[in-house]
């Protein structure tokens, strides 16, 4: 049943009706424009005249209802207004709005076009109430009323075969109640009433019979199953498979995992396929981590791999152990780039692991070595800013000692003749020794010679050769010998 409701601005709204109360109407407004809402009898009207508008058609200074746009940013939302034909164009018409003095003035503003099929004769509308409503009842047998409660559904044919009927269903009297504005309506219906029963009765036991093949149906197949298919490199399936098919059979005795099957026949071309059949997702993905064994490179930077291996390989032990890889492989440096590749072999989750754990001791690494650095500078700035007669070398080392020539003289003795020459090759073996890079934190062993010839002067040769030296033991620092000064 359809109805138009008069609203606040004074348009009418094109609404379906619900539900027929004693003074209301439960309505539905067109295209949902506005909230459903009880309404007033006192503001309904309904159309009553069926095709009026082709025995009478509209002419210019006609005052029609218009169904005209009510907003201006949606075209779809329409509503019927008083208004008058200003002009006719084909099959067009102006019209324009109708002030509410009752008088036929015309208003200036509202002016709209509109199709010529859209102005409607106000005759065909009339206003309704209680006794406006019309009705008819249809009795329903006991073996339909359970069919008939399940819902407007069961009414479908009815309702397209008969329009502008409102049906509902009277369970606690067993009727089919029928209403609506036109006795014609209901005259339709009580033509079609008894064959509407009958096609409700052999619908309802089709549907039965649908019904019950549906629930045998279900209870004999299995419930639904997920799937899992990915690849694995053929040399990976020997993990894949396990030893004597350990770990494929424990795959295999997960609760929820219905069947593994392995495909081969594309071993040639280096990888083969596994399909997984579980009763829900989470048991398929975890059969999934438990086969897909596949090979990854972590890159680490050649002069971060022995840190990374740790001593006596204590931290690549780790990272395998706790990260639950099969085995890592250490690659060969790559003098162009500086980075050397760990190849790690295992599941998808223990190589994820391991590569978290990489990840985390580089940036460790890292982290000390910018630490160490930092105490390196401090100590070369410390170190520069002292007066000490030994230059700072890094790691705490020591500057190698080199004799000057006045230390060189008081070893070796003074210069001049064949005498001291000798003296000196005697002890040419403890002189080598002196010369020797000093440990760190020993004194310096000095050979005290005898004091030197006196010089030759002009073509004369000089004197003879200082003493042979005696082995003493030089002072804590590195001074010359009184010797030197004499």
């Amino acid at each position: 049943m359809e109805v138009e409701v008069k609203q606040q601005e004074g348009f009418y709204l094109k609404a379906f009706v619900t539900d027929v109360g004693e003074n209301s109407l439960d309505v539905v407004y067109d295209r949902g424009c506005r909230k459903p809402e009880t309404v007033e009898f006192s503001q309904c009207r309904a159309v009553t005249i069926e095709n009026a508008q082709q025995k009478r058609p509209s002419k210019c200074g006609d005052i029609v209802d218009a169904l005209v746009p009510i907003d201006k940013n949606n075209d779809d939302f329409q509503a019927y207004k008083k208004m008058k034909i200003r002009e006719i164009k084909g099959d067009f018409a102006v019209v324009c709005s109708v002030d509410n003095a009752g008088d036929g003035n015309v208003s200036a503003l509202g002016s709209e076009v509109i199709p010529l099929d859209q102005c409607r004769h106000p005759a065909m509308c009339a206003q309704i109430d209680a006794s406006s409503v019309k009705q008819c009842a249809i009795s329903v047998p006991d073996d339909l009323v359970n069919y008939f409660v399940r819902g407007e559904d069961t009414f479908k044919m009815l309702l397209e075969a008969v329009s502008k009927v409102l049906i509902k269903f009277d369970q606690e009297n067993k009727q089919i109640v029928v209403k609506s504005f036109f006795a014609g309506a209901l005259k339709k219906v009580q033509i079609l009433k008894d064959t509407f029963l009958l096609h409700s009765r052999q619908k309802m036991m089709l549907l039965n019979r649908h019904e019950e093949t549906m629930k045998m149906l279900a209870a004999q197949e299995p419930p639904d199953e997920f799937f899992e298919e990915f690849e694995v490199q053929t040399a990976m399936m020997g993990l894949a498979i396990g030893s004597q098919g350990a770990n494929i059979s424990s795959v295999r005795k997960l609760e929820g995992v219905k069947e593994i099957l392995v495909d081969d026949s594309q071993r040639a071309q280096g990888f083969c396929k596994i399909k997984i059949y579980a009763t829900n997702p989470e048991i398929a993905e975890q059969a999934r981590n438990m086969l897909e064994f596949l090979q990854k490179h972590v890159k680490v930077p050649h002069d971060k791999v022995g840190q990374m291996i740790g001593k006596q390989g204590k931290s690549i032990q780790d990272i395998v152990d706790k990260s639950g890889v099969v085995r890592v492989q250490i690659g060969e440096e790559n003098p162009e780039h500086g980075l050397v590749d760990f190849t790690f072999t295992g599941t998808r989750e223990s190589i994820a692991n391991a590569e978290l754990m990489v990840e985390f001791l580089l940036k460790h690494i890292k982290e000390m070595d910018e630490i160490r650095e930092e105490e390196e500078e401090c100590k070369r700035k410390l170190f520069s800013s002292r007066h000490s007669p030994f230059p700072y070398q890094p790691n705490n080392g020591w500057p190698s000692h080199q004799l000057n020539a006045s230390q060189r003289a008081s070893i070796n003795g003074g210069g001049g003749g064949a005498t001291n020459r000798r003296v000196h090759n005697q002890s040419s073996k403890w002189v080598e020794r002196v010369q020797q890079q000093p440990m760190p934190g020993q004194p310096v062993p000095q050979h005290v010679g005898g004091k030197g010839g006196g010089g030759g002067q002009k073509h004369r040769a000089g004197g003879g050769g200082g003493g042979g030296g005696r082995r003493s033991q030089a002072p804590q620092r590195n001074r010359r010998d009184k010797a030197d000064d004499e």
